[in-house]
């Protein structure tokens, strides 16, 4: 899932995959093409065959006014957005310090109306006065109805 500037250019790569189980592997991707180095489950396979150019190459980086900003990938079980994911995407670019959070300035996101926008912990982080956020979400609506 892309997430923009309101310019249009890139702002994250989110990657949502649908389980339980955390692996590594899966959320680095699989570069077919290339060989795996070492013994899978060896105390070197991750430095050995994970980053750009090896068996497991990671996602996309975005750069934003300098700013390297990593591919961010959750789990859900039901492989779609929550307002918990939400929320940590949003306690990710105010870590990295994408916007300034200067007097009078409060970033702005624009959002659809998906049940997600409407959970407790996006809306707890996004009214927190110490990382406020201004978010105009659309029209709600209810696919699960």
């Amino acid at each position: 899932m892309p997430l923009t500037l309101l310019t249009g250019e890139p702002l994250m790569c989110i990657l949502i995959i649908a389980g339980k189980r955390l692996s590594a592997e899966t959320e680095m991707g699989i570069d077919q093409f290339k060989e795996m180095v070492g013994k899978h489950g060896g105390i070197d396979f991750l430095k050995n065959n994970c980053g750009k150019g090896k068996l497991c190459p990671g996602g996309p980086m975005c750069v934003v006014w300098g700013i390297e900003i990593p591919y961010f990938v959750r789990w859900n079980e039901k492989g779609g957005m929550s307002s918990t994911i939400l929320k940590e995407v949003l306690e990710t670019l105010d870590h990295l310090k994408i916007f300034p959070r200067v007097e009078g300035l409060t970033p702005v996101f624009l959002v659809d109306g998906h049940g997600s926008r409407f959970g407790i912990p996006f809306l707890e982080y996004i009214n927190d006065e110490d990382h406020e956020w201004k978010v105009c979400i659309g029209i709600p609506y209810n696919t699960v109805l």
